[in-house]
């Protein structure tokens, strides 16, 4: 089963799950370390993306999926899928 096949297949077990949650705001959300800290222990695997202090775009990702090391298409689908997610107001408590 490819990396995208088992992203799927975890997000298919979890879209009921998903469903009506919403993006946390973790306070103080203008310190960052404070919304890493809240994270830590809670995902297999995943995307940092942001700006440095010096204002460029930067990211980080680690970690495994399904005991085997996410792939570029892995990220770009997880990037997507989240989009798609935020765009039709997943997150949203609306």
């Amino acid at each position: 089963m490819s990396d995208i096949e088992r992203f799927r297949k975890h997000r298919d077990n979890q879209m009921e799950e998903d469903r009506g949650m919403s993006v946390a705001s973790i306070f103080p959300a203008n310190d960052f370390d404070t919304v890493l800290e809240s994270a830590r222990g809670e995902l297999e695997c995943g995307l940092v993306i942001g700006y440095n202090k010096d204002g460029f775009l930067t990211s980080f990702g680690g970690g495994m999926s399904g005991g085997r090391q996410p792939t570029a298409a892995f990220w770009l689908y997880m990037l997507k899928q989240f989009e798609i997610d935020l765009m039709n107001g997943v997150y949203s408590d609306e």
